[in-house]
C-alpha cells in the first residue's frame, strides 16, 4: 500500500467521521415540543397541528404522557425520514385575512385625513 492509497483511504475515513458528528450533533440537540409550541412556531392553530399529528405528516410520541413533538423532524434533509411532498406544505404560514377597506366619509374628503 502506497502513500496515496494512505492518504485517500484516511480522507474517506476524516469525511466519513465529519458526517459522524454531524449527525450525533443534531441528534443531540433534539428538542422535545409539545403541540401549542409548535404551533406558536408554524403559525398555525393547534388544531392544525393536531389534525397533522393524527394524518402522519408531523411524528409525535406520546411517552411521558402527553403528546411530545422532536424538532429535528423539521430540519431534516435526508429523504428517509421526510415524507415526500409533504413537508414543504407543513412550513406554509396561513394566509391571513385582508381587512376590508373602509369607506370614505364626507368629512375626510372635506378636511382630509382623520382629523
Amino acid at each position: 500500500m502506497g502513500i496515496e492509497d494512505r492518504l485517500n483511504r484516511l480522507e474517506e475515513e476524516n469525511a466519513a467521521l465529519k458526517d459522524r458528528v454531524a449527525y450525533l450533533e443534531a441528534v443531540g440537540l433534539d428538542e422535545f415540543l409539545p403541540p401549542k409550541a409548535i404551533a406558536v412556531k408554524m403559525h398555525c392553530s393547534l388544531s392544525t397541528v393536531h389534525n397533522y399529528i393524527k394524518s402522519g405528516r408531523i411524528q409525535a410520541t406520546r411517552k411521558l404522557g402527553d403528546w411530545r413533538i422532536p424538532t429535528s423532524q423539521f430540519y431534516r434533509e435526508d429523504s428517509e425520514a421526510a415524507i415526500p411532498d409533504m413537508e414543504s406544505e407543513s412550513m406554509i404560514r396561513p394566509q391571513r385575512r385582508k381587512k376590508p377597506e373602509k369607506e370614505v366619509t364626507m368629512k375626510e374628503i372635506v378636511f382630509g385625513g382623520k382629523g
